[in-house]
């Protein structure tokens, strides 16, 4: 049976939601997001927004970081 491509890569990642539904515990709204709720991902963004990012683990890793990044 032949499946377009699109279809195929739809499918997967349905999968790969199910499963995530099923191993991962998940709250309301993060259920709710992976059920397809699109008003419950706008939510979960914003409400997310403002959320700071990890602390740098040490100003050497920064240090390294920025050679790497020069000599590309």
């Amino acid at each position: 049976m032949y499946v377009p491509k699109e279809a195929a890569q739809l499918l997967d990642a349905r999968d790969g939601i199910l499963g995530l539904m099923q191993e991962v515990p998940l709250t309301d709204e993060e259920r709710s997001v992976a059920e397809g709720d699109v008003e419950a991902l706008n939510r979960y963004i914003e409400n997310r927004k403002h959320t700071p990012p990890p602390p740098v683990p040490s100003k050497l890793y920064v240090f390294k970081f920025l050679i790497a990044r020069r000599n590309r």
